[in-house]
């Protein structure tokens, strides 16, 4: 992040480079849609961080507050998508509820594996693997971008 910054361009750089470097969301059917709504966002986000730190400060016209506000909105929007992509709902005790997918969960629970019970760490790793749902593409994108693959591939590698 440059000292200029007020937000920072380097999140937007890793976020695309996450989805363009993974082997398989541009290549399988199911997932382009989710490819194309993700470089639609990358732009989006680009172009919003861009304009927002270059007109930080308090604006000196209605048009540039105006302008601050939408590009505000685009980012926040364009986060608001992302956070979507990786919730799902589930019912439990006849209750709709909003959790996250499999993948999201397996690599929170590998960041966080020292605050987790041992028990619990390995029956959820075991039925992830024993999961036909499992999507191997979206769980390494999402170990990327968690900062969590190198213990994906560790932990989980001989069984994807």
């Amino acid at each position: 992040m440059k000292s200029t910054e007020k937000l920072n361009t380097e999140i937007c750089n890793r976020f695309r480079n996450a989805i363009n470097e993974s082997p398989s969301i541009s290549k399988e059917a199911k997932l382009s849609a989710l490819y194309n709504l993700s470089c639609a966002v990358m732009d989006r986000l680009d172009s919003s961080v861009k304009y927002l730190n270059a007109h930080w400060d308090f604006p000196d016209s209605e048009e540039e507050f105006l302008c601050f506000v939408m590009f505000a909105c685009i980012l926040n929007d364009g986060i608001d998508m992302i956070y979507r992509r990786t919730i799902e709902e589930a019912e439990i005790d006849g209750r709709s509820v909003k959790i996250y997918d499999r993948e999201r969960t397996i690599c929170d629970l590998l960041l966080h594996k020292n605050k987790v019970d041992g028990e619990v760490y390995n029956i959820a790793i075991q039925r992830y693997i024993r999961d036909p749902k499992k999507m191997e593409a979206r769980l390494m994108k999402y170990a990327k971008l968690l900062h969590v693959e190198k213990k994906v591939r560790e932990i989980l590698g001989i069984w994807l």
